[in-house]
């Protein structure tokens, strides 16, 4: 029992550091339309509460459908006791996810999917990493919507 409370307070002592760490993901979709609607969030996937690090406008993409999308985190967060100011932090590292709502399928309805981007210690700088991710009819029948017209209108861009 004392080794344990030594442990669990050894833990407890450790000095909590936040590092900024800058993401840069990039790549292509594939996709056999030659236009279709998505829009993007990265999320962190903290084991207490996964945290969307940014999110970007929805947009058409033409072929060849490339893709960016940037995010900045500092914490990866913490398993904390309730009512008490003692937290365990998780671990070092930044677990990432694409989260993309998108039209490219046979029937033009909105799917959700969800690509994982891997894991990234935390440490300050930049991280940067392509991917190719096939979207055709990938992910989830959602009712999530692709922004709405007059932010289509307003931040159309091409990638």
């Amino acid at each position: 029992m004392a080794s344990a409370l030594t442990f669990l307070l050894l833990v407890l002592s450790v000095v909590h550091v936040e590092s900024k760490v800058n993401f840069h993901f990039s790549g292509f979709f594939y996709c056999p339309f030659e236009e279709f609607r998505y829009h993007l969030t990265l999320i962190e996937n903290d084991p207490t509460f996964p945290d969307a690090i940014s999110h970007e406008a929805g947009m058409f993409s033409h072929a060849p459908h490339p893709w960016k999308a940037d995010g900045v985190d500092t914490d990866d967060g913490a398993l904390c006791i309730p009512g008490t100011d003692l937290c365990v932090f998780t671990n070092y590292t930044f677990e990432i996810t694409l989260r993309i709502i998108h039209n490219c399928t046979p029937d033009g309805k909105n799917k959700k999917y969800d690509f994982y981007l891997g894991e990234y210690y935390k440490q300050n700088g930049d991280v940067y990493n392509s991917f190719n991710i096939h979207l055709y009819d990938a992910g989830d029948p959602t009712t999530d919507v692709i922004g709405t017209m007059k932010k289509k209108m307003k931040n159309q861009r091409d990638v």
